[in-house]
């Protein structure tokens, strides 16, 4: 309501209006009582008529009547007449900085001054624990002699509502958040926020450094350090574009740039941590640089500190000075560091990735686990730091950062999520798998592929139905590692046309968004990134590569350079493959970082053995990438999985003979295997022409591959009847984590039908050999255990494991079953009376040292296999000294670097 002249307010009369701001009405008044003017605001409605928040706002009314400092105007008490609630605060004379800011830019000389001022005022607040949250030039006020007095110190969070929602584009600043925001002061707030302010999040005294940065740059300057359209646009502006610093007066001096540098910092991580140290650098605006009269304390974090990267390496001052640096400045040679990741003690490091600052590392640790499934756990390190903290775990694929590096997404085998680097419960944002790959661009959506229908969508990162993007076209399998170019008017991606990754067919492409046209950047490469150094940077084999291209034109210049070898390719470890067609195996940040994973193939490859009970081993096969051991009936032969020249292929060893035959030959996925009861065929299971289904082949390698069944599932084969009559096999739908036993007659009439088609997981249907019962794994309970229910009618199961199990296999003559668990092999004797089948105790059989669950490009297998009588096992040895790579190579500085290799004039 607006007041007149004369209208009083208990012993307050007012004199005149003051104007309206985001908080409510302001007048200038009498206090009749000590004879003296001050200023009085009246509360809005909102706040006024909801008792909850009215006595929550009184209680911090009090609490902020105790700041008393010269350069803040005093907040007098909080009082009530009738239904009016107001504030009484001090009168302060002059104009506001953002008035005298309109008449022109604030030389260096008188704006050192003001904002001493300034700093002293925010320093004696913070001290005692009130934060401003909504400082601007409009909130500042300068007298005629000079003397400066920040006004509404901590009403934001007194005005807010008691459960502010924390959504995108609002913040704790009421003229954001309260409904006077709809008389045209949205811009002024939004221009002052920092980054996290503008992103909803719950804000520290680091957000009025920011925008006490904000405020210096205009007053120096004349101009808004951000500005937009309205005020979505304005808030964009902050979260993405620097402030033009070069557009600063001459005359103002290194020292003041660099604070604003360090106040302006987008994460606050990087931010000035204290108001005092920007104090303490304007009472010596004369200093050429920050390291003279900043703080130590304040250099210190900001800055990477390479001396904690777990490298044995002596690192100057002077090198620290310039790791700091961004590309646009000279900056000397790159630093290339092996940084030990603590985490991957007993398991491996994936997937590391930088933030867009550098500043942070985000890497996936691999690692057995009890119940034989192996785990990934997400951790998230600042590189001034010798170890991660732990975000997420369990099942944790292909994390990305968000732009402005506060959150980090990731993929489940049925979610994407995203978590704060500060930690919390991981937030779901849509259904995905862990095939798929993803970026976070800066309008707050993400790219990711989509499994089915394989190609590129996106949705918003809050939330929501994903919108398509790219379908595929006739021969291609999936499109993948995305990155929407500078400008947001096209799209980069690889396309492939197996699941071989980057040893296999693919090209990089570009997506015209207006145009909806697909043109091929660069053939016969993946992973492709662009670089603001004018760069595409893509990976062949192990080898990283770059060549000059054109963004306008959307196409290469020149001929491509080798620019750094060793990055993980087709490379297999003892427990998992880095090389799988969703990990590029390096990253990059925007200030000129790269990460890498590095190994050798040769290193990683194991042996497979015979092993007896007493732990006597005999070599079969000489070291190779294997996975699912099968033995035939007799145990003549073996048939395996394995990954040699870049695909994964059934071969079959002669034991008796020493020989090898090669089962498939082609780009595509050749595994899971089973054999026939004669030991004369295999089934098999390929996504050869694009098409995913079972396959049988004769086991010499003559004869014709012939389908057995396809369709709109993945299919596997795990055995056959003992009489030959019926192939048991898993059947997983593609778009969610769902896998069931079916059973495939094969008299050449009848359908397929389910065995077991349940909400758990069941797989691995293994034929007991008289036929009678199928053992199996299922998850039914929460980790995977091993059942086993009659056949054919499936009724009532009998529990055979207890302390998780996978991949069942039975005795030759059916009285005892085998599955691995954590890292042993158990065995349980059965017995079956009156049509029931009772099971012993679990016991072990086998010690830990072997691969129970190899991993072959991306996809685990079974690690062993039982002989006919029980007796012996083929393994494969897992190494002594480590289970993978535990380490990444940092190499700072490199867009120096590559410019160097690949300039782009």
């Amino acid at each position: 309501m607006a007041l007149e002249a004369g209208t009083r307010l208990g012993h307050y009369e007012v004199v005149s209006s003051l104007g309206a701001g985001g908080m409510g009405e302001v007048y200038r008044a009498k206090d009749t009582k000590l004879g003296r003017e001050v200023a009085i605001k009246l509360l809005l409605d909102e706040v006024s008529k909801d008792p909850d928040r009215l006595a929550r706002f009184e209680r911090e009314a009090r609490f902020l009547a105790s700041l008393n400092h010269n350069n803040i105007a005093t907040l007098y008490g909080f009082e009530k007449e009738g239904d009016t609630s107001f504030l009484v605060m001090e009168l302060v004379e002059g104009e506001t900085l953002a008035e005298r800011i309109k008449r022109g830019t604030i030389p260096v000389d008188e704006a050192l001054p003001l904002f001493l001022q300034i700093a002293e005022g925010l320093e004696a607040a913070h001290e005692k624990g009130v934060i401003h949250r909504d400082l601007k030039p409009a909130n500042i006020k300068v007298s005629e002699d000079g003397n400066v007095k920040i006004l509404d110190f901590g009403l934001a969070k007194a005005m807010a509502p008691p459960q502010e929602p924390a959504a995108p584009g609002q913040s704790q600043s009421p003229t954001l958040t309260l409904a006077a925001t709809q008389r045209g002061e949205i811009l002024g707030t939004a221009a002052y926020m920092a980054p996290e302010q503008a992103s909803g999040k719950t804000v520290d005294e680091r957000a009025d450094i920011w925008a006490f940065g904000v405020c210096l740059f205009e007053a120096l300057s004349g101009k808004r350090a951000f500005q937009g359209e309205d005020a979505p646009n304005t808030l964009a502006a902050v979260l993405r574009d620097d402030p033009e610093l070069d557009s600063l007066p001459a005359d103002v001096p290194s020292s003041m740039k660099s604070l604003l540098q360090l106040c302006l910092a987008k994460k606050r991580r990087d931010r000035l941590h204290d108001i005092a140290d920007a104090r303490l650098l304007l009472q010596k605006p004369g200093a050429d640089g920050l390291a003279n009269s900043l703080p130590t304390t304040a250099l210190w974090r900001s800055t990477p500190m390479v001396a904690a990267l777990g490298v044995v390496t002596v690192v100057t001052l002077a090198t620290l000075a310039w790791l700091v640096n961004r590309p646009s400045a000279p900056m000397g040679p790159s630093l290339h560091l092996d940084v030990k990741i603590a985490e991957a003690d007993g398991g491996a490091v994936l997937d590391a990735v930088l933030s867009p600052d550098g500043c942070d590392l985000a890497y996936v640790v691999h690692r057995p686990s009890a119940d034989g499934a192996p785990t990934r756990e997400l951790y998230v390190r600042q590189l001034d730091q010798l170890e991660g903290r732990l975000l997420a775990s369990g099942s944790v694929f292909q994390p990305f950062f968000s732009p402005d590096g506060d959150w980090v997404a990731f993929f489940t085998d049925s979610e994407l999520r995203k978590v704060q680097v500060s930690g919390g419960a991981p937030q779901t944002v849509t259904a995905a798998s862990s095939w798929s790959t993803g970026t976070w661009t800066r309008d707050g959506t993400i790219v990711f592929n989509a499994r089915p229908p394989g190609g590129l969508v996106r949705v918003s990162a809050n939330g929501g139905e994903p919108e398509l993007m790219t379908e595929l076209a006739e021969g291609e399998h999936t499109h993948r590692s995305p990155q929407l170019l500078p400008g947001g008017k096209a799209l980069l991606f690889t396309s492939f046309t197996t699941w071989q990754g980057s040893s296999g067919p693919s090209s990089i492409e570009a997506l015209n968004l207006q145009t909806r046209e697909r043109s091929v950047v660069r053939a016969n490469g993946s992973h492709g990134r662009y670089l603001p150094t004018g760069q595409l940077v893509f990976r062949a084999g192990e080898d990283l590569f770059a060549v000059a291209f054109d963004l306008k034109e959307l196409t290469t210049k020149g001929s491509a350079v080798p620019i750094q070898s060793g990055v993980f390719g087709p490379i297999q470890s003892n427990v998992l493959t880095l090389h799988n067609i969703e990990n590029s195996g390096y990253d990059l940040s925007d200030s000129g970082s790269l990460v890498y994973l590095s190994g050798g193939a040769e290193e990683q490859k194991f042996p497979a053995v015979w092993v007896d009970l007493r732990g006597d081993d005999t070599p079969l096969l000489s070291p190779g990438l294997y996975g699912s051991p099968q033995l035939s009936p007799d145990g003549s032969r073996l048939a395996v999985t394995e990954l040699r020249d870049g695909n994964v292929d059934i071969w079959v060893y002669d034991l008796e003979r020493g020989t090898e035959t090669r089962l498939t030959d082609d780009s595509a996925r050749d595994d899971d295997v089973a054999w026939s009861p004669d030991g004369e065929t295999l089934a098999f299971n390929s996504e050869r022409n694009q098409r995913n289904a079972i396959y049988e082949t004769r086991a010499d390698g003559s004869g014709e591959i012939e389908t057995l069944i396809g369709g709109a599932h993945s299919v596997f084969p795990s055995s056959y009847s003992p009489d030959g009559r019926f192939l048991a096999y898993g059947r997983a739908k593609l778009d969610v984590v769902d896998e069931d036993v079916w059973i495939l007659p094969l008299d050449g009439q009848s359908e397929p039908y389910a065995f077991l088609d349940t909400q758990a997981n069941e797989s691995m249907g293994m034929f007991s050999p008289d036929g009678r019962w199928i053992a199996y794994e299922s998850d039914v309970s929460g980790i995977f255990q091993i059942y086993v229910r009659p056949f054919p009618d499936g009724a009532g199961r009998v529990m055979i494991s207890t302390n998780g199990g996978r991949y069942p296999k039975w005795s030759a003559d059916g009285r005892a079953l085998f599955f691995g668990t954590g890292s042993h092999i158990a065995r349980v004797l059965v017995k079956e009376g009156n049509g029931v089948l009772r099971p012993g105790i679990a016991e072990a059989v086998l010690d830990e040292g072997y691969l129970l669950v190899p991993i072959l490009a991306g996809e685990p297998y079974p690690g062993f296999d039982v002989a006919g009588d029980g007796r012996r096992f083929v393994v494969f040895p897992a190494a002594t000294d480590s289970y993978g790579t535990d380490h990444v190579t940092l190499v700072t500085n490199w867009f120096e670097e590559l410019e160097r290799l690949v300039p782009t004039d």
